[in-house]
């Protein structure tokens, strides 16, 4: 299990000197002023990765190995609930279509109705 443990390098105000690049981001330098930030990945049950499961604040904080396996489980939480909503779908998508195929096949196996005068 990885885990992200920084904002592309450490915030100002944490254990290690903090990257140029981390200084002049807007969430650090600007109004917020961001000083923790915490993520998880977040990978399908094939292997894609889609973003993380990020945490921040702007007081500096520390996880300890209990806290990091919680995040790490909060990811997968949420992993869970997107691939079941994008399961739903999918399956909904195809039962329509099948309801669909089976309205047509029913409708051509339909003698034609007389028309009245």
């Amino acid at each position: 299990m990885r885990l992200g443990y920084s904002f592309g390098g450490s915030i100002p105000g944490g254990r290690h000197p903090a990257r140029p690049r981390t200084l002049t981001n807007p969430l650090v330098a600007g109004e917020m002023g961001l000083r923790f930030y915490a993520a998880a990945p977040l990978t399908t049950h094939d292997g894609y990765k889609l973003g993380t499961f990020c945490l921040i604040d702007q007081k500096p904080r520390y996880l300890n190995q209990d806290q990091k396996l919680m995040l790490q489980d909060l990811a997968t939480i949420a992993m869970d609930e997107i691939e079941l909503r994008l399961a739903a779908r999918t399956t909904l998508a195809a039962s329509v279509r099948r309801i669909q195929e089976l309205e047509q096949e029913l409708a051509a196996t339909r003698p034609a109705t007389p028309q009245k005068e």
